[in-house]
Formats: structure tokens, C-alpha cells, sequence
């Protein structure tokens, strides 16, 4: 049974009008219509105020499939900015039950990017109120410069050296083993794994980590061949265009990174991502170009609503939105 039919049957069992469930619900009559003739869903917010309502449990109310439900909250974490607290506990409990181990995880790194972020602007306004307050920079910034026992990955390490000795034609565990050494400069081991990276699948990504490497010893003319020689090979490639930006953004080669994301955007096809457009816009803003940056976050907008169907008056939506009314403010305020 579907959505729709089950909110029917419990409406006419307890002899209520549309109307009058519209007006509980704070939606309109037409609203409730659509949801009983499969038209629309409700939104997930009023899963509780619903289930309240008719007296039933959630699960009682939705009888959803598995499917149903892991395709509500997986774009329920693609397409919101944060989660209220109702939305969070429907979606944890659900994976509990289903020992959905990655989605669950999924969901809790969410909910620790919401509490960072939290953190963060709490941090700011702290210091504007005592800027003598130097405790409050380590909790905005994090271990930039910490103790070397902060930042050190050696014990992810030692988990992904187990893990590919047991799954030993892994490329992403490889991919990320090589990263995580090559951010500790542990090169040399960083370099073997590559070499197995590369047997086990030439792409752009063994490229971009032996030129990692290569900048982490100080050679950036060798990380730089070998990025040509990576676009050269992957002509045709978006990722291999959009990892050669990265790299050329991460050494301030600011106006190389943009050629090279313009590059990598118009190789893309739909359904197309907008990390390169973000990672433009950040750099415009970065070289206090305001009026480009807010180009770019238009052009992400137009990417999310075709794309990726983002609601239109969704919260994530709203946020590029504010991004844009920000620019376009500092623009014209020079």
C-alpha cells in the first residue's frame, strides 16, 4: 500500500475531511489531494505530526518498502543543509534496524558536519565578544599547526595496510592509503603503493598522487609534468582536467586552476557535479572578484535544479542563494 492510499483509508476510518486534515496539517486541501492520488509525497517534517495525528506509529503510517525508504534518506542527505532532529532519528532508526552500516555512517558524518559547523560560527561570535580569548582559535581552526600526535594518520594507516593485505585488488583503498601517507610524508611507502595502484588500474588518480608526491618533496616542476602528462594521456576526461586544477588551486596557482576547472566543466555531461563550479567560486572570492564568484553559485543553482532536481525552495538551494545576495553586496561595496 502506498502513502497516499494509507493516509485515505486512516482519514475516512475516522471520518475526517481533507479539509479538516489539511488545516491540522497546515497544508492546503489541494495539498492532502495530491498526497491520496499518488500525485506528491508529504514532506518527511510532517511524518511525525501525521503519525500523532491518526494515532498510528510512523511505520504504520508509511508502509514504505526498503527501497522506499533508503531512496528518502539518502536524497534526504543530498539535498538538505542540515537535518532537523525528527528527520535524523527517522532515518537512524530505520538503518539501525536495517544494519545499513555505510548509509549510517553517512548519516552520522552529517550530523557531525552540522555540530562543526555549529561550532565554528558559535567560535566566531565568541571572539568577536572577548577577542583576548586565544583558546577559541584552536576550536575554530582545528589542528592547523598542532602537536604532530593531532595530526599524524598512523593508525588509519595500519588499518588500511590490513585492509589491503586482505582485499589486495582494491584500487580505493589503495588510493587512500597512498593519500594518507602521502600527507604524513611518509613518500617512500607512498610511492610503492602507487606502483601497485598502477597495476592495478592506470587512470588519472595515480597520476595526481605520484604528482602529490612529487610536490610534497618540492619538485613542483615535476608535479607539474606529470600533470600534463596526465591530461595529455586523458584528454577527453573531466576528472583528469578537474585534478590538475585542484593541484594547481592547493599550490595558489590561482588563475592555472581556473583554465583547468573551465576545462574539466565543459568536458562534463548531465548528470553533472559542482565541485568545480564551487571550487571557482571560492577562488573569485579569494581574488576578491565578487561579481564572478556569484556568476559561479548561479551556475551551480541551474546545476542542482536540472541536474540534480534540488528542490527549488529547498534549504540548500536558499543557501547558494544567500552566497549570491553576500557577492553581489560586496561588490558593489568595493
Amino acid at each position: 500500500m502506498n502513502i497516499g492510499k494509507k493516509i485515505k483509508e486512516l482519514r475516512i476510518k475516522n471520518n475526517i475531511t481533507q479539509e479538516r486534515l489539511a488545516e491540522e496539517m497546515n497544508v492546503s486541501p489541494q495539498a492532502v489531494c495530491k498526497w491520496e492520488s499518488g500525485k506528491t509525497m508529504p514532506d518527511i517534517l510532517l511524518l511525525p505530526e501525521l503519525s500523532v495525528f491518526f494515532g498510528v506509529t510512523i511505520d504504520e503510517l508509511f508502509e514504505l518498502t526498503d527501497s522506499a525508504h533508503f531512496e528518502r534518506i539518502q536524497n534526504m542527505l543530498y539535498m538538505r543543509v542540515s537535518l532537523s532532529d525528527d528527520e535524523f532519528s527517522y532515518a537512524e532508526d530505520f538503518l539501525q534496524k536495517r544494519n545499513a552500516k555505510a548509509l549510517l555512517a553517512r548519516l552520522y558524518e552529517n550530523r557531525a558536519d552540522e555540530y562543526r559547523k555549529k561550532s565554528a560560527e558559535l567560535a566566531k561570535r565568541a571572539l568577536e565578544e572577548n577577542p583576548r580569548n586565544e583558546n577559541i582559535h584552536s576550536i575554530l581552526c582545528g589542528p592547523l599547526w598542532g602537536s604532530w600526535d593531532l595530526t599524524n594518520h598512523h593508525e588509519l594507516i595500519d588499518f588500511y595496510y590490513e585492509f589491503i593485505r586482505k582485499n589486495p585488488g582494491n584500487f580505493k583503498a589503495h588510493e587512500y592509503l597512498a593519500e594518507l601517507l602521502t600527507a604524513d610524508c611518509r613518500l617512500d611507502e607512498a610511492e610503492k603503493i602507487v606502483s601497485k595502484m598502477d597495476n592495478l588500474n592506470h587512470s588519472p588518480r595515480t597520476y595526481r598522487i605520484a604528482a602529490e608526491i612529487e610536490t610534497k618533496k618540492g619538485d613542483i616542476e615535476a608535479a607539474k609534468s606529470l600533470l600534463d602528462k596526465m591530461t595529455d594521456k586523458y584528454p577527453n576526461d573531466p576528472t583528469a582536467w578537474s585534478y590538475k586544477a585542484d593541484a594547481y588551486a592547493s599550490l595558489g596557482l590561482y588563475d592555472g586552476a581556473l583554465v583547468f576547472y573551465e576545462k574539466a566543466v565543459g568536458l562534463s555531461v548531465p548528470p553533472r557535479y559542482i565541485d568545480d563550479d564551487l571550487s571557482m567560486a571560492h577562488i573569485y572570492e579569494i581574488k576578491k572578484d565578487f561579481s564572478a564568484a556569484a556568476r559561479e553559485y548561479e551556475k551551480i543553482i541551474d546545476i542542482l535544479l536540472t541536474d540534480r532536481a534540488v528542490p527549488p525552495d529547498g534549504d540548500v538551494i536558499q543557501m547558494y542563494e544567500q552566497k549570491i545576495a553576500e557577492c553581489k553586496k560586496r561588490s558593489t561595496d568595493g
